[in-house]
């Protein structure tokens, strides 16, 4: 029951309509015209994951998280096996007086398609901006150390 999914409510759309269309022909091998299941939510047990959510995907060579932004849910097989399409993003810093981790969204961006057990934490997070004179800052908090 820990891994049950559920999605209120999603659209058809053809293959070539997404922005991660390249990703869904070399890891699915989907064709452009096939059809494919896109959701703005998706609950997994108790947690829900929203469009906009960030999630932690990973580390990298130096040991900071790789964060990644959520665009959609989608099940490319429509045997109701929902996946997540995030976007990478860059961590710069760690801020130790806001405990959160600077991050840059970077052009052009990155997707990839993983399923929820695939991410080094499963709970979303949120993007906290930090405006400042001449910049802005996102931050991401972790609530709990992971690594």
């Amino acid at each position: 029951m820990r891994n049950v999914v559920s999605v209120a409510g999603h659209t058809l759309l053809s293959v070539h309509s997404v922005p991660f269309c390249d990703v869904l022909v070399s890891q699915f091998g989907l064709a452009p015209t096939d059809m494919i299941a896109i959701a703005d939510k998706m609950s997994v047990a108790t947690v829900q994951y929203n469009k906009g959510h960030f999630m932690t995907l990973c580390r990298d060579e130096f040991g900071d998280p790789v964060f990644g932004k959520i665009i959609n849910f989608v099940s490319p097989s429509g045997d109701g096996e929902w996946l997540v399409a995030v976007e990478h993003e860059q961590t710069t810093a760690f801020f130790a007086n806001f405990h959160a981790f600077n991050i840059v969204f970077v052009e052009p961006a990155t997707v990839s398609v993983y399923c929820v057990n695939e991410f080094a934490d499963r709970h979303p997070l949120y993007c906290h901006k930090l405006f400042g004179q001449n910049s802005t800052r996102h931050l991401l908090r972790l609530p709990y150390h992971i690594f």
